[in-house]
């Protein structure tokens, strides 16, 4: 099960303090009595901020997951904002994209999504990244089997001016279509 994360307990805090304020207004203001449309225009109008606030903070919190979970390639490396980096020849000694795939499943399994940024070597120069849209797994009694995986590898550019950036080679539904991506484009040569 992963861990509860820092932004989980801000947003909780953020919602469990608007509902404060807001029964402290119902009170207050006397709004359980429905004697004049402010009322229920006031209640309706609250019930929807509320709504908006789960809805803003729930699709920021699934971006700032799919950010983290990114994993970038070059063939020297790989690194990850959470996990930090390693030489490729460490975790894949064979270069089998499949035996990739499968560190790449098991070091998203254990990411807590916290707000610590691991360093990245100093002479790394990612040629791909692996972006994760959907990752979800399932507690079984051997541990964790991947559910849903699916997600894009993009090609890392730099233009002139040094800065980077990426476009989507293609995307992928599952570990082996991952796999195939990257053994047809030689990410892990």
């Amino acid at each position: 099960m992963r861990k509860q994360t820092r932004i989980g307990m801000i947003i909780g805090v953020a919602l469990l303090l608007a509902v404060i304020v807001y029964t402290a207004c119902y009170a207050y203001f006397r709004l359980y009595i429905i004697d004049h449309w402010r009322n229920i225009l006031f209640v309706l109008v609250c019930a929807a901020v509320v709504v908006a606030l789960v809805v803003l903070f729930v699709n920021r919190s699934r971006e700032r997951e799919a950010l983290i979970r990114r994993l970038y390639l070059s063939h020297e490396w790989i690194y990850n904002h959470e996990i930090g980096y390693a030489r490729i020849s460490q975790v894949v000694p064979d270069g089998d994209a499949y035996e990739f795939v499968t560190f790449a499943a098991d070091a998203l399994v254990e990411m807590s999504y916290g707000f610590a940024v691991a360093e990245a070597p100093d002479d790394f120069e990612p040629e791909y990244m692996v972006a994760t849209t959907v990752f979800d797994i399932r507690q079984t009694g051997d541990g964790a089997v991947v559910k849903q995986w699916s997600g894009s590898l993009h090609r890392v550019v730099s233009d002139p001016d040094g800065q980077r950036g990426t476009y989507e080679v293609a995307t992928f539904e599952n570990a082996a279509e991952l796999a195939q991506l990257l053994e047809e484009n030689e990410a892990l040569l």
